[in-house]
This record gives C-alpha cells, sequence and structure tokens, in this order.
C-alpha cells in the first residue's frame, strides 16, 4: 500500500532515510509512517471501514482491494480507490502490519458513520454496539456482518471461513461499491483532522531501532528510559473519552517511560499524536534524547499483548534478571471490559506489576481495625479471598502487585512509585 502523498502527509521507506524533527535530523528503519484519525476518509472514494478481531478477512481484504480486480471494480463505479480504514483490534493489526491507517476505537463507530461516509462497517467478532445499526441506517453506511455470534437483525451478513477467503472479501468490496453508488452526491461531512504516527512496534521493529536487549538493557541500566509500561484495554462511557488512556501516558513518557500500548487503547494514543516522533518533545530528557537517537516516537503502538510479554521476558533475560525484579508495568486505566481484567491476569501471572483504573467484578480490599493489634490504630485488610490474594497473595507468589487507582494522575504517580522501587532494587540510577 502507497501511502497519501496529501499535504501534511509523509512517507519513509523501511530502509534507512532521513526524516526532520524540528531542527534536527533522525533517521528511521522500521515501522509505517501513516497518517489517522477521521481525515483519512475520502469522500472520492469507496471507505471500507475494517473491524473486530480476526485477522483472516481482514487480510483478505487488503489483497482484494490492492488487487486489479479491486481496482477496476472500484474505477467502473465512479470511485478513485478502494479506501481500508482500521477500526478496533483488527483495524490496529492493519496499521501495524500493512501501514493502513486507522480512524477510532469501539466508543467512536457511532461518530465515525454519521460522517456518512463510511460505505461499509465490516464486523467480525466482539465490540459489536448494538446502536450500530440504527446509526448505519440513518447516515448511510452498511454494516457487514460475518461470524454468527455477531449478526444484527437487519444488517447484511456474509459468512466467511478462511477456505473462501478472496471471494467472500470480493463480495464484501462489491456491496460496499454499491453503497458508494448509492451515497454520491448526497452530504458528507469528513472532519479534516489527521495525525502523524509510526505504527507497527511489535517487539521486533522496537529492538531493531534500538539496537537489540542489550542495548535498550543499557539505556534502562543508565535511567535514559525509566521502565517499560505497557497499555492496553477498552474504553467506557463511564469517563470522558479517551482521557484516562492519553492522560495516563502523558504523565508517563514525561517521567520517562517508554510507553507500548494495545487494542483500542492504542486509538486514543495515536490520534492524540503520542505515537508521533515530534511527542519526543513531551518526554523526560533522557528519553528524548533515546528518541532522537533512534528515531522512534516515545508511544509505540503495538497489536497484541503476547508479543509485550515476551519482549519483557527477552529484556529480563538479557538483564540476567526475573521479570518481577525490572521496572515494568501494564496499566488498563479505563473501567472498560472484561478483558481488562484478562489483561491484567496475563501480565500478572508473569511477574508484571499491574494497574486496573477500575475493580472490575472484585470487591475492593478495605481496611478494618485489626482483630489483634499492638498499637490502637493498627488495621488489616477486609476482603473475600480473591480480592485478598490480589492484594496481598499475588505479590508473595509471583512478586507481581495489582494497584487500583482510578484517576490517571494519580495513576501515574502510582506507577512511578512502584517503577522507581523496583530500580532501586537493583541498583540502577534513578
Amino acid at each position: 500500500m502507497q501511502p497519501s502523498r496529501s499535504r501534511g502527509a509523509f512517507f519513509i521507506s523501511t530502509r534507512t532515510a532521513p526524516f526532520l524533527l524540528g531542527c534536527c535530523t533522525i533517521k528511521t528503519t522500521h515501522s509505517y509512517p501513516v497518517e489517522v484519525d477521521y481525515g483519512i476518509l475520502k469522500k472520492e472514494s469507496v471507505n471500507v471501514l475494517i473491524h473486530g478481531h480476526s485477522p483472516a478477512l481482514a487480510e483478505a481484504l487488503v489483497q482484494v482491494a490492492n488487487s486489479p480486480r479491486g481496482k477496476e471494480m472500484a474505477q467502473k463505479a465512479g470511485a478513485k480507490q478502494i479506501n481500508l480504514a482500521g477500526a478496533c483490534c483488527t483495524g490496529k493489526a492493519l496499521l501495524s502490519r500493512h501501514g493502513i491507517p486507522s480512524v477510532g476505537n469501539i466508543m467512536g463507530m457511532e461518530l465515525i458513520l454519521a460522517t456518512s461516509a463510511v460505505d461499509a462497517l465490516v464486523l467480525d467478532m466482539q465490540c459489536a454496539i448494538p446502536g450500530l445499526q440504527d446509526v448505519s441506517q440513518c447516515y448511510g453506511g452498511e454494516i457487514i456482518t460475518t461470524c454468527e455470534s455477531n449478526r444484527f437483525a437487519e444488517a447484511r451478513h456474509i459468512p466467511f471461513s478462511p477456505s473462501t477467503a478472496a471471494e467472500k472479501a470480493e463480495e464484501v468490496l462489491s456491496a460496499a461499491i454499491n453503497n458508494f453508488q448509492n451515497r454520491r452526491g448526497k452530504e458528507v461531512y469528513i472532519p479534516q483532522e489527521k495525525t502523524k504516527a509510526l505504527a507497527g512496534w511489535e517487539q521486533e521493529s522496537l529492538l531493531k531501532a534500538l539496537g537489540g536487549e542489550d542495548k535498550l538493557v543499557e539505556h534502562l541500566k543508565e535511567g535514559d528510559i525509566k521502565a517499560l509500561v505497557s497499555i492496553g484495554g477498552c474504553n467506557s462511557p463511564k469517563v470522558p473519552y479517551e482521557f484516562n488512556h492519553v492522560e495516563l501516558a502523558r504523565k508517563l513518557i514525561g517521567y520517562g517511560a517508554l510507553v507500548l500500548t494495545t487494542g483500542c487503547a492504542s486509538y486514543g494514543l495515536l490520534n492524540a499524536g503520542l505515537a508521533s516522533p515530534e511527542t519526543a518533545n513531551l518526554a523526560s530528557p533522557g528519553l528524548k534524547k533515546v528518541c532522537l537517537e533512534h528515531g522512534i516516537p516515545p508511544v509505540g503502538a503495538c497489536t497484541d499483548n503476547a508479543r509485550l510479554v515476551e519482549l519483557y521476558a527477552r529484556l529480563a533475560a538479557a538483564s540476567s534478571r526475573k521479570v518481577r525484579e525490572m521496572p515494568f508495568c501494564h496499566s488498563g486505566p479505563a473501567p472498560g471490559s472484561e478483558k481488562n481484567i484478562g489483561q491484567g491476569l496475563t501480565f500478572l501471572l508473569h511477574g508484571v506489576s499491574v494497574h486496573q483504573g477500575f475493580a472490575g467484578g472484585i470487591p475492593v480490599p478495605l481496611p478494618r481495625p485489626a482483630k489483634e493489634r499492638q498499637y490502637e490504630d493498627e488495621m488489616e485488610l477486609d476482603a473475600c479471598n480473591v480480592a485478598h490474594y490480589f492484594a496481598e497473595g499475588a505479590y508473595e507468589q509471583l512478586g507481581a502487585r495489582v494497584y487500583l487507582e482510578p484517576y490517571p494522575h494519580l495513576a501515574a504517580k502510582t506507577i512511578q512509585m512502584h517503577l522507581h522501587r523496583q530500580r532501586l532494587g537493583m541498583g540502577w540510577k534513578s
């Protein structure tokens, strides 16, 4: 895919090429420089929003849309091109693997459909807001479901299996092209906001950019990079849209932590410009120096949590340390779905301490006067077994803790104190 050459866009090959940042020239040898946000939608193109969690159909859509057949289908309908755009987790994977620009996450789907520019929202599994069908009918977009578990009553359903990928992808794109022809001449409102980003931060590309595990460990020991923190999880209408994710990331890079983000949390940080190299100017002096030297942003958008767990394990091995000793942390700052809990448990079980912005289904441990106390004001935790385990037992068994703090500025302080203790425990510069 060739990224846009429109005003404000930029593209750098995956080979070494100069890239201007302020008054400094830096190099990039990795990732996809792209533009993201609502402005990547095109009025005169067939806009297909890819939403969901299964990459098989998404990969087929990419192949067919960029094939001679796909281009011919679009041109016959009077469209400039088929413009694929990412949403939710599948869209994030396409951004990382192909440089296909993203628009927004689960909580932004209704707003994106309200532009009247989306010709098809391709939805496979999970994260299907019931109101999407009503919004699509109001604003002309068509929802196309592909999984039985996520069917909408009045939406077009095109069942998909890997064995029929190309055929089904062409059927999906044909439906989107027909919808494009129906909306031509109708009013469309596309906000023009675009944000530059470097995307595609798997462990391989990050380590390649920094010169390998040993070089990254050296930066950690010297304190240029104080820590690695991953931010994940969904959004929630219970708090201002994307505020928790963005505010926490800003505080952490100001402290000196290199932030990696996955899933819906990535979209907020991408659209806020935090995954752009220019954001190095918001980082601590040490982290800023590393970003400028290696041509990376202080916030990297990754695809899945398992790769981050592996990255943490590789860095611990390169340090001759255990993961639980390292200055790492994972955060799910917004009161989203049960996936926040699942992600947190994954990191916790591997020795990475976890911050949660909400308690989920686990009762919060509350202090009460101790039954057997030496001092009058001595307290103990009053909690069920599960809550007690997360409060105390997990650290005894795994060497990792769960921190609960809903306010992002206080969460940042909590995470920083944890990371500071980790660095002191290893004798690294603080």
